[in-house]
């Protein structure tokens, strides 16, 4: 994987790729600057007209129907130039970073495998999974990919309406963020190692009773200020989770901005669950260059900080410890 370079010596290989997505950008720019103004002046008139329809053909309600439905048509118009660019961006600037990495490809809507998943015992319970820009590859004689997922559970509520209650159902979010997945083929752990938020004791009890893990005993009390750790293999768990682990994980916490990392070492795999609220793969405003360098830099830089705890993972070997 390229390093220590500058972006146009590490974007050499995707620049004409960029270049031509870029002229793209810039037809579009245009398209959209038209759009808007042809959208502000066409509700000057079919607006006023919508609400005279609301008022002499729909006089039994009082919510403009015409008037809100001829808004979002002329909003969905005006910023359709956007949208198309935006398609476009992860059709071939994704692909073409995900190049830079080495071994690894992209797609807008593939996902990691909730059955390669379910075993880390870290996955808040859901009832539906939706999955976007999913990266896969080899990093390092090791099999990664990432993905950001969005997990939702179902809950019901009763609501008083129309003189009775009525049961709602809705999907609220248990976990938004970037799942990472790491398979090492040539090793295997020997225990089950993971490492969520700190909850407090009531949490932790009920939460060793739910994975069947006994809490660890580290060398970092900082750590377990913020983390908890259960593991099968009280000793496996103090070389998995050492100085430099800790270290690599804070980081990934302090460029993501959060405090819920939740991390699960099991059988050959390694899995990370990174909380975040924005979209960490859209593309930038249409009015900013698609070469322009630091939107290259921010890109590869979310996904090297993710490879770089499979750094550290390499440096590991489970017969070690047994020796």
């Amino acid at each position: 994987m390229a390093q220590e370079k500058d972006i146009p010596a590490a974007g050499e290989d995707i620049a004409p790729a960029l270049e031509k997505l870029d002229a793209f950008r810039r037809e579009k720019y245009a398209s959209y600057q038209k759009h808007k103004k042809t959208a502000a002046l066409l509700a000057l008139v079919l607006v006023p007209a919508a609400l005279l329809i609301d008022a002499n053909m729909l006089p039994d309600t009082d919510f403009p129907i015409a008037a809100i439905c001829s808004l979002l048509l002329l909003t969905v118009w005006a910023i359709a130039p956007r949208l198309t660019y935006a398609a476009a961006y992860k059709k071939h600037a994704l692909p073409a970073l995900a190049a830079l990495l080495g071994d690894f490809t992209y797609q807008e809507d593939g996902k990691i495998p909730a059955e390669d998943m379910r075993p880390s015992k870290i996955l808040p319970h859901y009832d539906r999974i939706t999955s976007e820009d999913y990266f896969k590859g080899r990093y390092k004689n090791t099999d990664v990919c990432f993905a950001e997922i969005k997990l939702e559970e179902e809950q019901r509520t009763m609501k008083y309406e129309r003189g009775k209650y009525v049961e709602k159902k809705e999907f609220v979010a248990v976990f938004q963020g970037i799942a990472v997945l790491v398979t090492m083929p040539e090793n295997k752990f020997f225990g089950h190692t993971i490492a969520v938020r700190n909850r407090g004791s009531i949490a932790e009890y009920l939460h060793e009773k739910a994975t069947g893990l006994k809490r660890a005993d580290l060398v970092s009390p900082a750590f377990e200020k913020d983390y908890d750790v259960y593991t099968s293999d009280q000793v496996e768990a103090r070389y998995l989770i050492d100085p430099l682990m800790i270290e690599r994980i804070q980081a990934l916490k302090g460029f993501y901005d959060t405090e819920g990392i939740s991390l699960a070492y099991y059988d050959n795999r390694f899995l990370a669950l990174i909380p975040s609220e924005k979209n960490l793969f859209e593309p930038p405003k249409i009015d900013i260059r698609t070469l322009h360098p630091e939107i290259l830099l921010a890109l590869k830089q979310e996904i090297e900080n993710v490879l770089h705890i499979v750094d550290q993972l390499r440096l590991y070997d489970p017969r070690k410890h047994r020796d």
